[in-house]
């Protein structure tokens, strides 16, 4: 520094400290309480805050400044209840959607110099913790889409009409897909078993975030993380942050999974004896990385021609990868372990219904067509079969559900749960509606009566 402020960086951070959020702040009487002149307080203010601006953000005179100001904040604001992330979150979403920032701030019982200082302390956490940092960033844009009715997105997939079902059939009993699903995994109606990935629905809601952005942002923040542990050969540790990533794409992409997500013993299943043993498997494989090398290598003459022929050929090299990882995951007892009971064929089918989602936007409808027919997915879109549905409530959460005639086990979208349904339906001990419950479940609720009681 060439010349010497006319007072501490520590007094600097005082006065603003005190006047921070305050409308109207009176700086020259807040320096004056701290012994402070008019003269010498804003030949010392312009200094600090060239030096600052020279310093720039990040810079450990300026994080030096803001754990000071944050301090002097808190001491002129007074003892207080923390500002939890939710709110945090709810607060700079809807004001960054445009909401008036006093209004919002208000209904969360805070002012201005709290939800300020909250800001300061959330933000220093992100910059001690980057995992958290990206966490609170793709929770905000999530929020903003719920707000807005529009996410963001840089890819985009073809969607199928709202009123029409893919024709596709359950491996398992030949059942035809009877009611339109909420996620991207597809249920059969009839027997519960999971037969299809349509990616397209993954969008139909304006509000999802896209699953590749955001699997792109965890992974670029846990990227040097797991180099590490696999330098190191440490597969618990790789595990350990595949977990979180696993998790954290769940909480913000849900449509791109199960419905049955919402069952936390489901979701435990499907990320710890699935998702994370895949993830720890593929990289500490030597062919498996090689695989991945050569669809990067083919990848980017796709990105630069996006020619159906070379779209083609990075498809050949991905299938090639795929069936490879699909009898890695087989010898290691995976697919018999999948909640789902996935097998080397949906694997192969799930992959490559996700390869063409991006490369949709990028193709003339005729190539869309050889690209969808070439990986296997082509599939044609037909109106819902016009049956007449039984009405039946969800035992464990009270939702209303259509039960196509002669079902005998369905997904209930709205909790998770596998439901028996046709000849296990019970009546309501209370108003007599029909309802239906998981194996081996006690606790009952009747969504047509609110009236609740254990089996």
């Amino acid at each position: 520094m060439s010349v010497q402020p006319a007072f501490s960086l520590q007094s600097y951070a005082d006065v603003c400290g005190e006047a921070m959020g305050v409308a109207g702040a009176d700086y020259v009487a807040i320096a004056a309480r701290h012994g402070l002149d008019r003269g010498t307080w804003e030949r010392g203010m312009a200094e600090w805050s060239a030096e600052l601006a020279r310093a720039g953000d990040g810079s450990p005179l300026s994080r030096e400044f803001m754990a000071m100001l944050t301090a002097a904040l808190e001491r002129s604001v007074g003892p207080h209840a923390p500002v939890t992330l939710d709110d945090y979150v709810d607060i700079s979403a809807r004001c960054m959607s445009g909401q008036p920032a006093d209004q919002v701030i208000a209904e969360h019982h805070l002012d201005m110099r709290r939800f300020t200082l909250a800001g300061y302390k959330w933000k220093a956490r992100g910059e001690r913790d980057k995992r958290l940092e990206v966490y609170m960033a793709l929770r905000t844009k999530k929020r903003i889409a719920e707000l807005t009715n529009r996410a963001e997105r840089s890819q985009f997939a073809v969607i199928g009409p709202g009123n029409l079902v893919r024709a596709r059939r359950c491996r398992n009993c030949g059942a035809l897909k009877a009611v339109k699903p909420t996620t991207a995994y597809v249920y059969c109606d009839y027997c519960a078993l999971c037969f299809d990935y349509d990616a397209s629905v993954e969008f139909r809601d304006q509000t999802a975030l896209d699953s590749d952005d955001v699997d792109r942002a965890l992974g670029a923040v846990v990227g040097d993380e797991l180099s590490a542990a696999l330098r190191a050969g440490d597969r618990e540790a790789y595990a350990r942050v595949a977990r979180w990533q696993a998790d954290v794409s769940i909480e913000m992409c849900p449509l791109a999974y199960s419905p049955r997500v919402k069952d936390p013993g489901y979701r435990r299943r499907i990320v710890d004896d699935v998702l994370v043993p895949w993830q720890v498997l593929t990289a500490f494989d030597e062919q498996a990385r090689e695989g991945t090398r050569r669809f990067q290598a083919a990848l980017r003459v796709a990105m630069r021609s996006r020619s159906l022929a070379d779209i083609t050929a990075l498809y050949t090299v991905a299938r090639a990868g795929w069936q490879y990882e699909a009898s890695l995951f087989d010898r290691a007892g995976l697919f018999a372990r999948h909640p789902d009971g996935y097998d080397p064929a949906m694997y192969l089918y799930v992959n490559s219904s996700v390869f063409v989602r991006p490369w949709l936007a990028v193709l003339s409808e005729a190539d869309q067509r050889q690209l969808l027919t070439t990986a296997g997915v082509a599939c044609d879109y037909v109106p819902a079969p016009h049956l007449a549905f039984l009405p039946c409530g969800c035992g464990t959460c009270g939702a209303q559900l259509q039960v196509p005639p002669g079902a005998r086990r369905m997904v209930c979208e709205a909790c998770g749960n596998v439901l028996e349904v046709g000849e296990h339906q019970f009546p309501c001990r209370n108003c007599g509606a029909p309802l239906s419950m998981p194996s081996g479940g006690t606790d009952v609720v009747c969504g047509a009566c609110n009236a609740r009681w254990v089996r």
